[in-house]
């Protein structure tokens, strides 16, 4: 009995020292074009054209972190749907990685959760849950991979739009990274150049490609080869999502909401990174939110109006 006392306190030791050892792994993506930091709406320089964004949303998946001397991790069930005009962070998870040599992942949505899928089985908070604009195509086409919408040539005189899906368009890429400390968190940082997103795309005629072919397919595979390099982890100040900006970002005790008064939004509501529903309240830009008692880690607010539906979202940082 004595014996069998002593293996369970060392098999409890042994589970506490797993735990200990999760880390929380967020990945920050950098946002431009050209150099430029990305935003709706600007006008851009792109091979001598030029070109605005009035929307670019995209999905990522399958990642898999090559850590701690070759070790490779498969972040299962992990997707994060970017919206390029928030600088946002987004949580990969808690898990047993110190340090970082590579992360792959994919653009867009795996098979195995994409075309059939009924996006209202995702509770709301979910990535793939139903999105406002609209990120599912419907179900036998599954999920919009990407979604570009803005105009381009001379005097942006000539509407644009990608509405890239379809299986045959999911490609894996990967890129040497280290990771770096932030708190409780290991940051990985990887720059996105926007102006990539188009060669060998007539931006001077414009393009409307709603599919799997064209354009769409060409865009893919240029978020695959060209848009994406390792980036450097900077400090996330006021991020920028439609009518609502909150700060500071990275936080430790509060957060702050700048533009509340201008927008229909009424209510927020925080989700953890599994999307469960943690703390809710009504807007009041002149009080700031308690986030204290949270545990480290990624959560996202959601701004809803009266009719409960989302108008903006971020994510955000508690170390």
């Amino acid at each position: 009995m004595k014996h069998r006392k002593i293996l369970l306190l060392v098999c409890l030791f042994c589970a506490q020292a797993l735990a200990f050892s999760q880390t929380e792994v967020v990945l920050q993506l950098n946002h431009k074009v050209n150099g430029q930091p990305f935003v709706l709406g600007q006008t851009y320089e792109v091979d001598s054209t030029q070109v605005s964004f009035d929307r670019l949303e995209y999905y990522m998946c399958d990642f898999v972190v090559t850590h701690d001397g070759g070790q490779e991790t498969a972040l299962t069930d992990t997707y994060i749907l970017v919206n390029a005009d928030d600088n946002e962070v987004h949580s990969l998870g808690e898990w047993d990685i110190q340090s970082v040599e590579s992360v792959s992942f994919g653009i867009g949505v795996d098979a195995a959760h994409n075309v059939g899928i009924d996006p209202t089985t995702y509770p709301a908070g979910h990535p793939l849950a139903p999105q406002q604009p609209s990120m599912h195509w419907g179900w036998a086409s599954g999920y919009r991979f990407l979604a570009f919408e803005g105009f381009s040539g001379d005097n942006l005189s000539n509407q644009s739009q990608v509405h890239a899906l379809g299986d045959a368009n999911f490609f894996h890429q990967s890129h040497a990274i280290s990771g770096e400390s932030a708190g409780d968190a290991l940051m990985l940082s990887l720059e996105a150049n926007y102006a990539h997103l188009f060669v060998a795309l007539p931006l001077d005629d414009g393009f409307f490609e709603h599919g799997t072919t064209g354009a769409a397919a060409k865009m893919m595979v240029n978020m695959r080869d060209l848009v994406f390099e390792t980036g450097t982890a900077a400090e996330i100040e006021h991020p920028v999502a439609r009518e609502i900006r909150i700060f500071p970002n990275p936080t430790t005790e509060f957060i702050h909401l700048h533009g509340a008064q201008f927008c229909e939004a009424k209510q927020w509501v925080i989700y953890d990174a599994a999307g469960k529903s943690l703390l809710e309240g009504m807007m009041n830009a002149n009080e700031p939110i308690s986030v204290q008692h949270l545990p480290p880690g990624v959560y996202q607010i959601l701004f809803e109006d009266t009719r409960g539906t989302s108008t903006a979202a971020h994510r955000f940082l508690k170390l």
